[in-house]
């Protein structure tokens, strides 16, 4: 590769390196350097959190010529010759220095030391460690998305640019001498999206990803059909600090030019931001920027994990992913928030509730990266509302014979945009608000209700409800918009009143029908429990949101509920600590509910 001129970056970096030369004179004695792979940027060393490895630094040119830092770890008995599968991490949290920039740094953990040794990011350290991949015979590899870490480029936020990110990361590791050509996916949240991404664009050697927690575009991230989130106005801020935080000063000169790309950037950063305001989801930025249905058709096998009560990446995308995927597809759904499957609580309970996470990591990968025979775990893992555990072949069921559809006639009325209003108690990443913060919400704007009678059968809600709204707008000023919002209620005989799903639509000028689906869900109504549908004009706890002041008229209504009839084996699995807060007092309405309309 033709190296560019010395710059500003490339002169800063080796002013750093050369302050930390200074600072290391008369140190303690370098360790016997384990195996250099070939191609490498230096010689391998050792990895503090894993006695296992060999780690060294690989510099990757993508179409675009872009280039894309990779820190390769590789069991440490092996010769360069031998072939591995790789699994293989896209991200903008690997940086040397720091996960989340220095914000993220400031957020409770204090800011790194800029002279600490150079390391590769310990964000997955936990599945390496815990599922013994480098024992097993994988090799690790940790990716910085383009304009992080020790990669160039300006920031992508799911766009062409960083889905091409991915494919030639993957691509390049199925075609090293040490690779056996095998490639899987694995990440959390924003490296869970990249592993969808990967999945949708098919790139050559990738067998297998796994995505926790993932977003399933980085639109449904930030907008609910066309309603901001509060992340919508600041997340483009956020990832813009997360890229211009530099590397360590012991990091190499190549590495710390690297890093300094979207600082001495400074309109990457200008239009990663105002990109992200459109709250079109048809507008050519965001159209770019789907996936999820890619993933549906691809070939590729995937395995998810998704909370149904999750308030991060929400689980908008899930029924599109899933629904008659004929590809491979595993998943572990239920009643979580923003977790993996490891996750542990201070005390040492597992946050999922199910024990096994690395097991089945392993069964899933060595199968399709080792060619090794599955042991025979349910495809798709369910907990529902009541705290029970299943095991299906499909989610959702979309047999004709033990599935229907259950529609019932919703609200009507006027929806008042004159006010702000309450959900439930729940609040971003799985906290919980006292409910003494929605009571006065909610009774100055508790919206407009529709109460069923009492079921005469248990009802299961599986996948997501479908909401037609007959609205009329009729702001003075035309240009307005606003949103609405359905709530979607069990009423308990014992008058609990808990949010099972809710979902969210703009409504601009005029008279419409309007058509959106709620988050997805797996919720089972007790018999002698009754379904509440509201609909007012925001969910503070969830939304970004200024009332208008004008009125939304809705003329008519109606829900369509997907049924479950099906019976399924029970497998294995405790209770998700989030769903305990859930059940007792976070999904709880707050106020008094409307006893009206049966």
């Amino acid at each position: 590769m033709k190296r560019p001129k010395k710059s500003f970056r490339a002169l800063l970096s080796l002013g750093f390196s050369a302050a930390l030369a200074l600072s290391l004179l008369g140190g303690t004695p370098a360790q016997a350097a384990p195996t250099t792979l070939p191609g490498a940027a230096g010689p391998a060393r050792t990895v503090d959190w894993n006695p296992h490895a060999s780690w060294t630094e690989h510099y990757i040119v993508t179409k675009d010529r872009t280039t894309l830092h990779a820190d390769v770890l590789r069991p440490k008995h092996l010769k360069p010759t031998d072939k591995t599968p790789v699994i293989a991490v896209v991200s903008p949290y690997v940086n040397h220095f720091t996960d989340q920039g220095l914000l993220g740094a400031l957020n409770g953990s204090g800011i790194p030391n800029p002279l600490a040794k150079a390391q590769p990011r310990d964000r997955f350290a936990d599945v390496v460690n815990g599922a013994k991949l480098l024992e097993a015979g994988y090799t690790f590899m940790l990716v910085d998305l383009r304009g992080n870490g020790g990669s160039t480029g300006c920031l992508d936020f799911g766009g062409p640019g960083e889905q091409q990110d991915v494919v030639t990361a993957v691509e390049w590791a199925a075609s090293q001498p040490w690779s056996n050509g095998k490639v899987g996916l694995y990440g959390k949240s924003y490296d869970g999206a990249t592993a969808l991404q990967g999945v949708a664009n098919r790139p050559k050697g990738l067998k297998a990803a796994i995505a926790m927690e993932p977003m399933y575009d980085t639109y449904t991230y930030l907008f609910h059909n066309g309603v901001p989130y509060y992340n919508a106005l600041f997340m483009g801020s956020w990832y813009n600090q997360i890229a211009a935080t530099p590397g360590l000063l012991t990091d190499s000169p190549e590495y710390l030019q690297n890093s300094l790309w979207t600082a001495t950037n400074p309109m990457c950063m200008v239009k990663n931001q105002l990109d992200q305001y459109d709250d079109n989801p048809d507008s050519p930025y965001w159209q770019k920027r789907r996936f999820v249905s890619r993933v549906n058709k691809s070939p590729i096998p995937l395995f998810v994990i998704q909370g149904f009560i999750e308030d991060n990446t929400r689980a908008d995308g899930l029924v599109t992913l899933l629904r008659n995927r004929k590809a491979p597809t595993r998943a572990w759904l239920g009643m979580w928030e923003h977790i993996r499957g490891n996750d542990t609580t201070d005390d040492g309970r597992l946050m999922i509730g199910r024990t096994g996470w690395y097991k089945e990591v392993r069964d899933f990968f060595d199968h399709y990266l080792m060619d090794k025979p599955l042991k025979g775990y349910p495809n798709i893992i369910v907990q529902d509302n009541t705290g029970a555990w299943r095991g299906q072949e499909a989610w959702p069921n979309t047999d004709p014979d033990t599935t229907s559809v259950w529609t019932v006639h919703g609200p009507k009325g006027t929806v008042e945009d004159k006010g702000l209003a309450i959900g439930a108690n729940t609040t971003t990443g799985g906290g919980s608000l006292p409910p003494a913060l929605g009571l006065p919400l909610n009774s100055s704007n508790p919206g407009i209700w529709k109460i069923g009678a009492p079921l005469k059968r248990d009802m299961r809600i599986s996948g997501h409800v479908s909401v037609w709204a007959l609205a009329d707008y009729a702001p003075q000023d035309r240009s307005q918009s606003t949103s609405l919002v359905a709530d979607l209620y069990d009423v308990a005989p014992n008058g609990d009143v808990i949010l099972i799903q809710r979902g969210a639509i703009k409504v601009t000028p005029g008279k419409k029908m309007l058509k959106f689906n709620t988050f997805a869900t797996d919720w089972l109504l007790r018999k002698g429990h009754q379904l509440a549908i509201r609909f007012v004009n925001t969910n503070t706890e969830v939304y970004f949101h200024v009332p208008q002041g004008d009125d939304i008229k809705i003329l008519d209504s109606r829900l369509y509920l997907p049924i479950d009839n099906a019976k399924y084996r029970k497998t294995h699995g405790g209770n998700p600590t989030y769903w305990e807060d859930y059940m007792k007092e976070t999904g709880h309405y707050p106020g008094p509910w409307p006893v009206v309309g049966i």
